[in-house]
């Protein structure tokens, strides 16, 4: 029986599942239910019936989404809340000693821990950090961290050393194949990614972009570039205007020399949050001694009390942390000693010690066997929360003090 093609054709669309589509299999298996029996693999069908089948092109069915389907949509989901989202391509960028890579490091590590970042609520994801600039300064950035912080790197914190070519197929499939499943994948820097590719240029900027979305697409989660800012950093990323237009989210990070301050604000968001501003400072730490046995240092992010907080901080609230706080800070104002672990002259001390001492005194309903472990865990969160700041002296000792108001 002769088939009519376009008779076939008009009843694959009626009977169309956006689910589903309609695909080559779609027509051959139509095909099938109309007679057509190959013969062989091999077999020459260009002069059967079935090639008008085959070669008829399905028009594109548009979807139109009334108001009930449209609120049935998923909701955008945050990565950072109202900094970056779960899935897309985004920035951090900023002129060169700005401390964008010391940021990326410290936001990177919130995210695998879940912790807020500077007063942003994190989604814990696993992070994979490509870094391109050398290994040394990631390590140096991470014994810092660990320092700083007075605890290890969380085990879904991944790092990268190897070289990466966002413009090599082969090299982008190896990393996304590697990479889990809703990650974030963060590349340092974009310029050393994309070897022999002029940013300025419109088509080199369309490989690169195409790239990290294919990147976005096969992790399922967000690939965060950090970049530079150009001559005038007033204009923003550094390169072809497409780069801006193409993100779902950026971080701008500033400097200001003469005041010596930095601060970093969202520059773009998918909800079109303000640019409010977080000041930070990079706090250093030493980390250890040279082959020379000259000491040597690095840094971790401490956000500025006055751009996190109120001026007027008020003092922790819990039936824990209030009494505990309130005896470490009577104990710091007190303290003859000054200076140590990073501390201004005039900034008075005390150890490690004598912090956990003080403060279990006041952990009356902790059981004996675990008020040091607590009091220890209370010391972390008012570091991390600004109520405390914290540096190591050249034999590796742990000092805290009062930041300023």
């Amino acid at each position: 029986m002769k088939i009519d093609p376009q008779t076939e054709i008009d009843k694959l669309i009626a009977e169309y599942d956006p689910l589903k589509g309609i695909t080559i299999g779609t027509l051959i298996a139509s095909a099938k239910e109309n007679g057509w029996k190959p013969s062989s693999p091999f077999e020459d069908v260009s002069d059967t019936e079935t090639t008008e089948l085959l070669e008829l092109v399905v028009p594109k069915k548009y979807i139109f989404l009334d108001r009930n389907a449209l609120m049935a949509l998923p909701e955008l989901k945050w990565r950072v809340r109202h900094v970056l989202p779960t899935r897309g391509v985004a920035a951090i960028y900023g002129p060169s000693g700005s401390g964008k890579s010391f940021l990326a490091i410290d936001l990177a590590v919130s995210i695998c821990l879940g912790n807020d970042w500077f007063g942003k609520k994190c989604k814990s994801a696993p992070v994979v950090y490509v870094g391109l600039e050398g290994s040394a300064g990631i390590q140096n950035r991470v014994k810092a961290w660990e320092i700083g912080r007075s605890k290890q790197l969380p085990p879904n914190f991944s790092a990268v050393l190897d070289e990466l070519d966002l413009t090599n197929d082969d090299e982008i499939n190896a990393i996304a194949a590697q990479t889990p499943k809703g990650a974030v994948l963060i590349i340092d820097t974009l310029n050393r990614a994309t070897p022999g590719r002029d940013e300025n240029s419109s088509s080199d900027m369309g490989l690169i972009l195409a790239a990290a979305k294919r990147l976005e697409h096969a992790i399922e989660g967000l690939v965060l570039l950090v970049h530079h800012t150009g001559k005038d950093q007033s204009k923003g990323l550094r390169g072809h205007s497409s780069l801006n237009a193409a993100l779902d989210a950026a971080i701008a990070v500033a400097k200001n020399d003469k005041l010596k301050t930095k601060s970093w604000s969202v520059s773009k968001s998918k909800d079109g949050a303000d640019q409010e501003s977080f000041g930070f400072r990079l706090h250093s730490h030493v980390i250890g001694k040279d082959e020379d046995g000259e000491l040597e240092t690095s840094c971790t992010v401490e956000p500025e009390i006055s751009s996190v907080m109120p001026s007027q901080l008020p003092e922790p609230k819990g039936s824990q942390q209030q009494p505990a706080y309130t005896a470490v800070k009577n104990l710091i104002k007190n303290s003859p000693i000054k200076g140590k672990g990073g501390a201004t002259v005039n900034d008075s001390c005390i150890s490690l010690v004598s912090a956990v001492k003080e403060i279990k005194k006041t952990l009356h309903t902790v059981e004996k066997s675990k008020r040091t472990y607590r009091a220890k865990k209370l010391i972390e969160f008012f570091i991390a929360n600004g109520y405390l700041v914290s540096g190591l002296d050249e034999n590796g000792n742990a000092w805290y003090w009062l930041p300023d108001r």
